[in-house]
């Protein structure tokens, strides 16, 4: 599995640091990969569509952006905080601990 993870926004932006998180999970310890292999799975990324846009009067948000390429099915996903949908906020929550791991 690949994943490509960007953050964007947030009260102090800094584009320069806002730099796509790539994961293959091959690369990964075992059990660090299994972890986000379930996270991915719970999440049912194949069947969920983007955030059409943040919600009304949201300033300063964070904004997602997951693109995940398993086998040879790919998929990219837009969020928007808060994200509502427990499932994909843990997997957004895993994604940012490997980010500060790396």
């Amino acid at each position: 599995m690949r994943i490509i993870y960007q953050r964007d926004g947030g009260v102090a932006y800094m584009p320069g640091l806002s730099r796509p998180l790539r994961i293959d999970t091959r690369d990964l310890p075992a059990a660090q990969a299994a972890r986000l292999e379930q996270l991915v799975t719970e999440a049912g990324l194949f069947s969920r569509e983007s955030a059409a846009a943040p919600p009304p009067g949201a300033a300063d948000i964070y904004t997602y952006t997951l693109r995940v390429e398993v086998d040879k099915r790919r998929t990219t996903l837009h969020l928007y905080d808060p994200i509502a949908a427990p499932e994909l906020q843990a997997l957004v929550d895993y994604l940012e601990d490997l980010r500060a791991l790396a």
